[in-house]
């Protein structure tokens, strides 16, 4: 099957969308989540909140974090603020987002969210992966919307599992694309984020 080329018909430059998807790759390797996610991980760190002071005192923020355990963690020891501009929900991020899809469109969404063990496909937890769940990711995102997912997998055979991993994306966004990020030479995972856009 021919794969179309998207064509861009909106105000937005590529280069704010490469920025973007730059900006999603420093958010997963810090585990940083912007709009959705249930990471195991910190959700916050010291180095994220200056550069969120600094930069992004405008981005209105929403974190769905599934462990409040999480929350109170990111608030004791990273330095987390919550303001009407940085939101925390405790919840299912796949159930916020039948409720967000409902509320209007949000301009990006990153999703980290993984497994609290290991397994050959480590992030995302695979309720992320549904068509129907990608389907209201793309509808819960304004038309010059951006998704950027962190995966991560233990399995060298990634080559062959990209393939089967991003076609429920490519049902839904008009491009795609991945961005590995470099791991140490000890590590057994390896870790891409990937970023669609619906234009």
């Amino acid at each position: 099957m021919k794969k179309r080329v998207a064509r861009r018909n909106c105000s937005k430059p590529l280069w704010l969308s490469i920025l973007v998807g730059i900006l999603a790759v420093y958010a997963a390797y810090y585990k940083w989540e912007y709009i959705l996610g249930t990471s195991v991980h910190r959700l916050d760190d010291e180095e994220i909140n200056l550069l969120k002071k600094a930069l992004l005192e405008q981005i209105n923020l929403t974190t769905v974090e599934l462990d409040d355990t999480v929350l109170n963690l990111a608030l004791e020891h990273f330095q987390l603020k919550e303001n009407p501009n940085n939101r925390v929900i405790i919840k299912d991020g796949i159930d916020f987002l039948q409720q967000a899809e409902k509320k209007g469109a949000y301009k990006a969404i990153f999703i980290d969210t993984c497994y609290s063990d290991l397994r050959p496909l480590w992030c995302p937890v695979e309720g992320f992966l549904e068509s129907g769940t990608i389907e209201k990711i793309a509808h819960a995102l304004d038309d010059e919307g951006v998704l950027s997912v962190n995966f991560v997998t233990i399995s060298k055979k990634w080559k062959e599992v990209k393939e089967y991993l991003i076609e429920p994306f490519q049902k839904h966004f008009k491009s795609c694309f991945f961005v590995q990020i470099v791991q140490p030479a000890h590590s057994i995972a390896e870790q891409q984020v990937h970023t669609c856009t619906i234009y």
